[in-house]
């Protein structure tokens, strides 16, 4: 039980969440005023998904691109490699195709929508930029060496929470919840 006293009034809570001892000076009183007024404008403050609980792990996605021969095609030390500065994602909206961007100012690929990384020696595409809220995410990634290929993520839920049910590569099913697998799959590229 924690027992505050504070101007001659006492306070009793339950809950040992904290502690809190005032001098009885007006700064002290000021600042806890202070205090109390800021975490209450804190929690006014309005969610930007609306009270939402879908997060961006639940329907972000990545993947490999590996070709015949099981070489990895995003490592940037391989002759024929797609892990270039001219690759282009987009994103379908309103019927269209637009270039993804998200702009982070460090000049890096992130700022094109999408990031390429090492995990554990095998490179993985993962595009950036999911929306919440909509049913289906439709994606294009253009190479930049003549390949174009396109992504769909089809999503579940009701308009607050959304997670990735199923990701076809190029119309083909590559990734489904039902699986229980993580959201990670392998492209195997034909010449």
């Amino acid at each position: 039980m924690v027992v505050m006293r504070t101007m001659g009034t006492q306070i009793i809570s339950t809950t040992n969440v904290c502690s809190i001892t005032l001098n009885h000076s007006p700064m002290h009183v000021k600042l806890f005023i202070l205090l109390i007024s800021l975490g209450l404008l804190a929690c006014n403050q309005e969610d930007p998904l609306g009270g939402c609980s879908s997060t961006p792990d639940d329907i972000m996605f990545r993947f490999s691109l590996k070709n015949s021969e099981n070489q990895d095609l995003l490592d940037p030390n391989m002759e024929d490699t797609f892990n270039t500065y001219h690759i282009l994602l987009y994103h379908k909206k309103y019927g269209e195709y637009v270039l993804s961007s998200q702009n982070n100012g460090f000049g890096t690929r992130d700022e094109h929508g999408y990031d390429i990384y090492n995990n554990h020696g095998s490179y993985e595409f993962a595009p950036l930029n999911m929306e919440f809220g909509l049913n289906l995410h439709e994606l294009k990634i253009d190479w930049g060496n003549g390949r174009i290929d396109f992504i769909s993520v089809e999503c579940l839920g009701d308009n607050c929470v959304k997670y990735a049910d199923k990701i076809r590569y190029n119309n083909e099913l590559v990734w489904n919840r039902a699986s229980g697998e993580p959201m990670h799959f392998t492209i195997v590229v034909q010449k």
